[in-house]
């Protein structure tokens, strides 16, 4: 149950986060900020301060500002309607450029207090700790069987008098390997807890499983000076927004080749299981994956598609190039085809997710 409240309250704080973009940019354009709310109306409770209305609402869905101008043309400087192009581009991203802050900023502190990395060649910079840990286990095999699962890092293995506290593959696999046909106790840590588990190391095993089935990884906890962890944080901000935009590439080519496959979409749902099973690895996975998130969310919302802020940044530019706005009209019936279709889809998505709960 805590990890689902967890889970909840960090696409609470994303969603808020991504607001208050919004918010600040508006205020330091000089645009009137009619409204701050937390959740969705119907109110909780409000206060006003200044111009502006605070609000915690009932439907826990995000979170919103009102700005003046907004929805209709309102004719005074503090209008959002009444804004140059370049103001009303900048506070449409701004919610963006805090996702891509929220990442910088959460991997730049991982970077300083120390976070676990898989260790690939003879670079050990930075690098203690060292652990083995498992990336994948075999259908139907001994460590499938016990209960071993992907995530788990290796403790201690034991059998009889022998005991091997491992920080290499390689010492793994030649004490089992010496052991073959015998029962191994294997001690997992599992997030903050540490599990025993009894694993049969086969005599005889499938190709590319080895005796308990279980492909390893090598990994050390990584930590950089104050003055490198900030730099460090954009890098891996650049690599996730990278690997993100190849996804997105691949997944519209696939489309207008109608080779399209929702397997890879998931929806908020599916979104909240994610965050709340990351957390069974500990707050270093849960962050990270919160920090991929919110890189997913600022690349989806800067794409040029209408209902996200891309989709009204591109009409802003075609209304910088044709120097007067699109028709109200052709932008209602856009948005109303996109929102058919996105909505569909995102229905979809949620129904499939909500199937696979059970």
């Amino acid at each position: 149950m805590i990890s689902f409240l967890i889970a909840f309250f960090s696409i609470v704080v994303l969603a808020a986060l991504h607001e208050l973009g919004h918010f600040l940019i508006a205020k330091k354009c000089g645009v009137k900020v009619e409204e701050f709310g937390i959740g969705l109306p119907p109110r909780i409770f409000s206060k006003k301060m200044g111009e502006t209305i605070y609000s915690f609402n009932w439907l826990p869905f995000g979170a919103f500002v009102r700005l003046e101008g907004e929805e209709e043309k309102v004719d005074t400087p503090t209008s959002f309607s009444n804004q140059p192009i370049k103001n009303k581009i900048l506070i449409t991203l701004g919610g963006v450029i805090s996702f891509w802050l929220i990442a910088i900023l959460i991997y730049s502190f991982l970077s300083f207090y120390g976070s676990r990395v898989v260790v690939q060649g003879p670079g050990l910079d930075n690098l203690s700790d060292f652990k083995v840990g498992i990336f994948s286990v075999a259908e139907n095999s001994p460590a499938q069987k016990s209960g071993l699962q992907s995530g788990d890092f290796i403790e201690k293995i034991t059998i009889k008098d022998k005991t091997l506290e491992p920080t290499k593959i390689g010492e793994i696999q030649d004490f089992i390997d010496n052991h073959l046909g015998e029962t191994l106790k294997i001690t997992i840590k599992r997030g903050d807890q540490k599990i025993k588990k009894e694993v049969l190391a086969r005599s005889s095993s499938p190709e590319n499983q080895g005796p308990i089935g279980v492909s390893l990884v090598r990994t050390g906890l990584q930590k950089y000076p104050w003055y490198l962890s900030v730099w460090e944080g954009i890098k891996k901000t650049w690599e996730g927004t990278v690997l993100v935009v190849k996804f997105y590439g691949s997944m519209f080519s696939k489309l207008f080749q109608g080779e399209f496959n929702d397997e890879n979409l998931v929806s908020s749902i599916g979104i909240f299981q994610m965050i709340a099973k990351s957390q069974e690895f500990g707050l270093f996975y849960f962050l990270s994956f919160i920090a991929f998130i919110a890189i997913n969310l600022a690349v989806f919302n800067s794409l040029p598609i209408p209902l996200v802020d891309g989709g009204r940044v591109a009409f802003f530019l075609i209304e910088a190039i044709r120097n007067k706005p699109i028709p109200e009209k052709i932008e209602n019936n856009i948005n109303l085809v996109s929102f058919v279709f996105l909505g569909g889809l995102i229905i979809w998505v949620t129904i499939r997710d909500i199937i696979n709960l059970f």
